[in-house]
């Protein structure tokens, strides 16, 4: 997990989409921008919270290892994500 940086980009709906204007077109602050957590792996950005994951993090087969994560924002609303455990993915502590 960290946050943003210079260029970051990730797919989703068959579209990459720039995070910095994903921030702008949701309004949030420009002091506020470098606290939304992004989560990632080797391969670049799974899921900017808030936010739809990425195609990566959402594609599934069963003989894989998942990995759950949960979200609440200070309204108390839920968001979840599940994604494959990918073998060459390090752990980041924050």
């Amino acid at each position: 997990m960290r946050s943003r940086a210079d260029g970051d980009s990730y797919r989703y709906s068959g579209m990459t989409h720039k995070i910095k204007k994903m921030f702008i077109d949701a309004k949030i602050p420009e002091n506020m921008r470098s606290l939304v957590p992004i989560v990632c792996d080797n391969s670049g950005i799974l899921w900017p919270i808030g936010f739809s994951p990425s195609e990566k993090a959402l594609s599934r087969t069963e003989k894989s290892v998942y990995i759950a994560l949960a979200y609440r924002n200070d309204s108390g609303a839920n968001k979840s994500l599940y994604f494959k455990q990918n073998n060459n993915s390090k752990t980041k502590g924050s």
